[in-house]
């Protein structure tokens, strides 16, 4: 059913990567929405996106959809943008709700849960409760969002126990350069 039948080496288990990838100009995610900010008290996990540059094509871009708005950094995310799981584990959920596809992965040898949200498809390879899942392997695309005026974005969501945890300690800031040259497309 699983992608990976081996055991998985001390070095498989604490590598960590970021669920997005530097895009090829070099620009990185970026935490636009962070964990039960004062602003978004019950928001369980932390959004990401990239820098919008002139350069990107006219799209949804944030702040209610605004294309154009002087003095606002904005923020999107490519068409084709796949998410990466940030630890080795095992699928436990995964389904279509409001706001597109999400997938929960267990990662035993941390004692969490990490939930991916916002998907536009999953990969064929994890689209099973009982997958398992390496570091940084493909899990689906980017491509929904939870509002009709909302940015497409990454949703990431962190378990720890029963209660959520901010997933910003699992993201080592060094980490998003190295996988993008870890990864494959």
């Amino acid at each position: 059913m699983g992608c990976d039948t081996e055991p998985l080496s001390n070095e498989a288990v604490t590598h960590r990567v970021w669920p997005l990838r530097m895009l090829p100009d070099g620009r990185k995610p970026q935490v636009t929405s962070s964990f039960r900010n004062a602003l978004r008290r019950d928001h369980q996990g932390v959004d990401l996106m990239y820098p919008y540059t002139s350069s990107d094509p006219k799209v949804r871009s944030g702040d209610g959809g605004a294309v154009v708005r002087a003095g606002v950094r904005r923020w999107w995310v490519p068409e084709g943008t796949r998410c990466y799981a940030i630890e080795p584990g095992e699928v436990t959920r995964v389904g279509w709700i409001g706001s597109g596809w999400r997938i929960w992965v267990w990662h035993p040898y941390a004692g969490i849960s990490s939930g991916y949200f916002h998907l536009r498809e999953i990969s064929s390879d994890v689209h099973q409760v009982g997958a398992r899942v390496r570091t940084g392997q493909a899990l689906g695309l980017v491509g929904d969002n939870p509002k009709t005026h909302d940015p497409v974005h990454l949703h990431l969501e962190v378990i720890q126990g029963r209660a959520f945890a901010d997933p910003l300690p699992r993201l080592d800031p060094e980490e998003v350069l190295k996988s993008a040259r870890l990864l494959s497309p």
